[in-house]
């Protein structure tokens, strides 16, 4: 067998970005409503968007479906909508339901053709969930809180005064009262972000809530509870401008196991050296979290090894074999323990790295967290090498 050199040099890919193009679809909204919702309905996208005129109530034992893409503006600060029966909002990652203001020209255009605006907190008034079950996936709500609903004394987005309402991973924001309000009936927030209310970013007078995985941040509270039964977990409480969580009764509420924006976790008397966000009395905030779960964090790369198809004998960088195999190894650990694999891009020494796979690119299978990945390759002809590794989890976050 003929003599191969190999210089082999370890660099760290750089991370790739990724585009995702969406076809366009053609709208002939806008669809304008009010009144009442009778008979099972669907709002789609071709009809976009939908303008909410004084106020719309889905009568009893009705549901309202959103289909994926679709916007909904209120076209004055007395607008808003009831529910009775049940709301489906259908959003997806790509393309979310959207209820904001008529002035709102970021989304479904400049609907009332007054030339360029933004909306502001206060131009509507609320969706009030009274009863039924209602899902709200993928979903953002911007821009209203003007007053309460006529007989429920909620200043918020979203005021839920019986029922059970879901949401998730949405957002909830902008609001120049209250983001979420409850005061009867069943929450359930997950994978939300609940930022920029005027006053807090929920509140809970009595009912049942539970948040896990959610962003709570730049609200005046971020959640403040006076009655009832609340649950907060896995989540991100920060940069709330009062308290991060404020439970103004005498009974202890859960938010263990949530970030409070610092490693320290939230000032309390309890915990004088917290530099995250302040709590009050009667909240249960031990053991915190160090780092924000919702920053899914990229796995890393150790215990890098090239070696000859034993897998035991080290090649030294530079160094050269006479063996047309060589074997790659590394230790991948995912602060998620999410399971990651090994990525090796192998050149020629003249050649540059370009990250395209035409054959030069090897990969592993997907290990789990702190467990060593393997890289065989063989059929090296005479030659100078180099390669440079990532660590890719099964989320696609890459190593840097």
């Amino acid at each position: 067998m003929k003599n191969s050199a190999l210089t082999i040099t370890t660099i760290f890919l750089l991370s790739l970005a990724y585009y995702s193009f969406g076809g366009a679809t053609s709208a002939v909204g806008p669809t304008f409503v009010s009144g009442t919702i009778s008979t099972d309905t669907t709002w789609v996208v071709t009809d976009s968007p939908f303008v909410v005129q004084g106020v719309l109530t889905i009568a009893s034992g009705v549901t309202l479906t959103i289909d994926p893409g679709v916007v909904v503006k209120f076209d004055s600060p007395a607008s808003h909508i009831i529910v009775h029966g049940n709301l489906n909002s259908n959003g997806t990652l790509s393309q979310p339901v959207t209820f904001t203001s008529i002035n709102d020209d970021s989304v479904g255009g400049d609907t009332n053709n007054d030339g360029p605006s933004t909306g502001q907190p206060g131009q509507w008034r609320a969706i009030f969930f009274l009863s039924g079950t209602s899902i709200l996936n993928h979903t953002n709500v911007f821009f209203r809180g003007t007053s309460h609903g006529p007989t429920i004394l909620l200043f918020a987005n979203l005021a839920v005064a019986g029922g059970n309402l879901t949401i998730n991973s949405g957002r909830v924001a902008e609001s120049s009262g209250n983001n979420i309000a409850i005061s009867s009936g069943n929450l359930n927030i997950s994978g939300t972000e609940i930022d920029h209310a005027g006053l807090d970013g929920v509140l809970q007078t009595n009912g049942v809530t539970s948040i896990v995985n959610s962003s709570i941040h730049d609200n005046f509270r971020g959640v403040a509870v006076t009655g009832g039964t609340a649950f907060i977990t896995q989540s991100s409480i920060q940069n709330n401008a009062s308290l991060g969580v404020n439970k103004n009764s005498p009974s202890d509420m859960d938010t263990r196991n949530n970030f409070w924006g610092d490693s320290t976790g939230p000032f309390h008397t309890t915990n004088l050296g917290g530099l995250g966000n302040p709590v009050s009395d009667n909240v249960l905030f031990k053991p915190f979290l160090l780092t924000n779960p919702l920053v899914n964090q990229a796995p890393f790369v150790t215990g890098l090894h090239q070696l000859k198809s034993d897998g035991l004998t080290t090649i030294n960088e530079s160094a050269i074999t006479t063996e047309d195999t060589v074997i790659f190894k590394a230790t991948l650990t995912d602060p998620q323990k999410d399971q990651s694999k090994l990525q090796v891009e192998l050149r020629q020494f003249s050649e540059p790295f370009t990250g395209i796979d035409d054959g030069g690119i090897l990969e592993s299978g997907f290990f789990l967290s702190g467990s060593q990945a393997t890289i065989q390759r063989f059929g090296f002809v005479n030659g100078q090498y180099k390669w440079r590794v990532r660590a890719i989890d099964s989320q696609n976050n890459e190593s840097p």
